[in-house]
């Protein structure tokens, strides 16, 4: 299983962090999953990181849940990022113990080279606060009555001009009556302590829409010239699965001046499911880069309704106008 990519250009190749189940897992996919890494001079043609002593086709994981920890039940969905020293960051998806409380969280591990990481303190760095971020609980006090809520992922970036941390993130949790997946702004002087927006700068879409479910899983990479671009997760109402693993969904485009307001692309969904492709029933997890005057957008798909082991890390070009 490989899926949610976060992309840099450095060092003069493509350096990719993505989630992954661990290669000793069990047949069906289970066991313990976390990020993996993998290199490419093109970005397309991968090179995936192993230890030394590790057999062929084994997986191999830099980023692993920490048993005893808060994100015991696993780490997923990471955005890679590098500091003005040079330090890499990775921003990463925590789920909260118990497990099946699904209570998420943002958590922090940093590394002088992208491959050895050391996670940051004792718990998350980022945790729900605004009620649209809040699991729905019927006793505060016991998270296994929790149902699925918290924040989850982020995507964040450097702004050089503003000496400014800026995480653009998902959120589940209840909102004038409608629990779902909306996107949240927070900035924050030094990575670690966040100033957050009382209110999604990105909602759902409008019914009848192609996002009229949720949005989510966001990806924000700053305009060459000015402002910044968004792409994202949409699932739509009437496609909605109660019971599959993975939701059918697009990716989508906006663009702001200032991270907050968004205008929307007018020809979104800019990606969709190809029918009886590797990628036929679902796309996300966007991650772009721009480099020489075009944009690159990786993307996490999947073949079948019915299984997350079907599932793969496609790449898509524009030329950038």
């Amino acid at each position: 299983i490989v899926g949610d990519p976060t992309l840099l250009y450095d060092q003069n190749k493509f350096r990719m962090w993505y989630t992954a189940a661990d290669g000793r897992a069990n047949a069906d996919g289970s066991g313990n999953g976390g990020i993996a890494y993998a290199e490419s001079t093109d970005g397309i043609l991968w090179n995936v990181w192993r230890e030394d002593s590790s057999p062929t086709g084994v997986i191999d994981l830099v980023l692993r849940p920490s048993s005893a920890g808060w994100d015991g039940p696993g780490v997923e969905t990471a955005s890679v990022m590098r500091t003005p020293s040079g330090e890499y960051r990775m921003y990463y998806t925590g789920n909260s113990p118990p497990e099946g409380s699904s209570h998420y969280a943002i958590g922090l591990a940093t590394s002088k080279d992208g491959i050895s990481w050391k996670k940051y303190g004792a718990g998350p760095i980022f945790e729900p606060e605004n009620e649209w971020e809040l699991p729905t609980c019927t006793n505060r006090n016991d998270k296994r009555s929790c149902s699925n809520g918290g924040v989850l992922e982020p995507s964040v970036l450097y702004d050089q001009k503003e000496k400014l941390y800026k995480m653009w993130y998902a959120a589940v949790g209840a909102k004038d009556g409608i629990t779902t997946f909306r996107i949240g702004y927070a900035t924050s002087p030094d990575g670690i302590t966040w100033k957050r927006l009382p209110e999604p700068v990105l909602d759902r879409g409008k019914d009848g829409t192609w996002s009229d479910t949720l949005v989510s899983h966001t990806h924000v990479i700053q305009d060459a010239q000015f402002g910044y671009h968004l792409f994202y997760f949409g699932v739509k109402l009437t496609e909605y699965c109660d019971d599959c693993p993975l939701q059918p969904g697009r990716i989508g485009h906006a663009y702001s001046v200032d991270g907050k307001k968004w205008q929307l692309d007018s020809k979104n969904p800019i990606l969709s499911p190809r029918q009886n492709k590797w990628d036929g029933w679902t796309i996300g997890g966007p991650s772009a880069v721009i480099k020489n005057n075009e944009l690159m957008l990786w993307y996490f798909g999947n073949k079948k309704k019915d299984s997350i082991n079907e599932s793969g890390i496609g790449l898509v070009k524009a030329t950038c106008l």
